[in-house]
């Protein structure tokens, strides 16, 4: 006798628009080797965010997508890893900082969702990741240099 299988209703509700930007939370940051070398044949290492999307009155609440960022982290105004942070804590990290990614593990931030397409064995494939990161708006100030009083 085979294997018993009741077909599911897929909760997937299409992909997102390329530079949508939306309600986020850093959910894990795991370092990965990359499937490809660098150019003296050095396996890559990337920091591979996980994000759950928070859009409690769209179709898109609870779910989840991917990021990364080079493992670079230094105050050079184009550093994703120090610019993701930042956005994740809400300030800017001074040099010096000891940043433990733990530290960014379920913050609220505002992500900026991408989407792309790609030809692989003669098959279109498509999905969203997570292009930037941003602080919430809560938080700009922190970024500005002005203190942040509370409505």
């Amino acid at each position: 006798m085979g294997i018993s299988l009741e077909k599911e209703e897929s909760s997937f509700s299409g992909y997102i628009d390329d530079d949508t930007p939306m309600h986020g939370s850093c959910l894990s940051i795991a370092l990965k080797e990359k499937p490809y070398k660098d150019d003296e044949g050095k396996p890559v290492m990337k920091f591979e965010f996980k994000f759950r999307l928070i859009d409690e009155d769209g179709a898109h609440d609870g779910e989840y997508l991917w990021g990364e960022t080079s493992t670079l982290f230094n105050d050079h105004p184009k550093c994703r890893l120090s610019n993701w942070a930042n956005a994740i804590m809400g300030e800017q990290l001074p040099p010096g900082y000891q940043l433990d990614t733990d530290e960014l593990l379920d913050k609220e931030c505002r992500v900026v969702v991408g989407y792309r397409t790609w030809e692989k064995d003669g098959q279109t494939h498509e999905r969203n990741y997570i292009k930037d990161v941003m602080p919430l708006t809560v938080n700009m100030a922190n970024f500005m240099g002005e203190p942040h009083e509370p409505f």
